[in-house]
């Protein structure tokens, strides 16, 4: 058989465990992806489309910037790289303060290698948590707009999990919380158990306990508007710049 890359295996995983169209991945860098029952390629080269079997194509978009940039800050805070995570349950939040993820240049959303990343509305008032607290949301912000650039969006089916960062449950819980999706984490949605249903040629296969994320309710007003102040800087003041 022809191989796939890992991203479609992940896609073909994911939606053979939990029965939906959309995936998130978060590792060291990160990508969101839809499976698709038809070709999408976006006008301005926006996004990726990947064939992966006879009406199955991959569709989405990825990101440069995920884990490696709250490892980045763990290194300017912390003595062990891992201490971080240790630290997201003690996070405050700050409305005015965001952060924009581009550490190693960005492919989507913005396609600049060029790109750096940046700090907005910083002021002698944030300490570590809000600062923690806003590069995480630049991270995740940053997923949210990609997914908005791509043709459809399935808001009422739940978004699956996958990739090392999110296996920490505060992370998980905020993706949750910012795209106002019920969020599930399960350890057979990885490209191994794509490829393992691949070979299985469609086959059903045993199905494990899934982790489920709810947004929190109380905090939409929150990130929505945050979101809303993210998107607006960005396209006006970033994606402006690489054009």
């Amino acid at each position: 058989m022809i191989g796939a890359s890992d991203g479609c295996l992940a896609s073909l995983a994911s939606s053979q465990q939990n029965s939906t169209a959309e995936n998130l991945t978060l590792g060291t860098s990160g990508s969101i992806r839809q499976l698709s029952t038809t070709r999408y390629l976006g006008s301005y080269m926006e996004s990726f489309c990947y064939y992966l079997d006879t009406d199955k194509w991959v569709v989405g978009g990825p990101t440069n910037n995920g884990g490696i940039v709250l490892e980045w800050l763990s290194d300017l805070f912390y003595d062990d790289k891992a201490e971080i995570f240790a630290q997201l349950k003690h996070l405050g939040k700050a409305p005015d303060l965001f952060f924009f993820p581009y550490m190693q240049g960005e492919r989507a959303p913005i396609w600049n290698e060029k790109e750096t990343g940046s700090f907005k509305g910083l002021n002698i008032t944030h300490g570590r948590p809000e600062i923690i607290q806003s590069v995480l949301e630049g991270i995740i912000f940053n997923l949210k707009y990609i997914l908005s650039l791509l043709p459809v969006t399935h808001d009422k089916n739940p978004l699956v999990l996958n990739g090392g960062t999110v296996q920490n449950k505060e992370i998980a819980q905020m993706i949750a919380s910012v795209f106002n999706r019920e969020c599930h984490v399960s350890n057979r949605t990885e490209p191994t158990q794509g490829l393992f249903y691949w070979w299985k040629k469609g086959k059903e296969i045993e199905t494990t306990l899934t982790n489920v994320y709810l947004p929190v309710e109380s905090e939409q007003d929150y990130y929505n508007e945050k979101f809303g102040k993210f998107v607006e800087v960005l396209e006006t003041e970033i994606r402006l710049e690489g054009t």
